[in-house]
């Protein structure tokens, strides 16, 4: 995505899993603000409904395959797969922009020079 400086719709990528990982993401403060002040629970309540709206062909293939009471265990599962793809992205444009611009390089992650097989003796030849 960086490299070529768009985020084109393919994959994961389309624009409604966009959404649904921002809605979320949104939940957690929502829910933490609705602990002192209940009428937020509302609003997190709205967004749930969003979300599952969003993602209605999914939650309706696993209620055919399994039943409702599966698809229901789903939703909450599905909504922790986007908190976790939100997380990662936020990480993955930390290590990007601390490793490009700042030159900070973290240990494990993917260098931003490719790689070259006689640097380290594997070329064929």
């Amino acid at each position: 995505m960086f490299k070529f400086t768009r985020a084109d719709n393919d994959l994961n990528l389309q624009i409604t899993q966009r959404i649904a990982v921002v809605l979320a993401c949104l939940l957690v403060p929502l829910l933490a603000v609705a602990i002192v002040a209940p009428v937020w629970f509302a609003v997190a309540g709205g967004v749930l409904i969003v979300l599952a709206a969003l993602n209605w062909r999914y939650y309706a293939f696993y209620v055919r395959r399994r039943g409702l009471w599966f698809g229901c265990r789903v939703f909450p599962m599905h909504v922790l797969h986007h908190l976790c793809n939100g997380f990662s992205f936020v990480l993955g444009c930390t290590i990007f922009y601390a490793s490009s611009r700042v030159g900070v390089t973290v240990p494990g992650s993917v260098p931003l020079s490719r790689w070259d097989p006689k640097a380290c003796g594997t070329a064929r030849g």
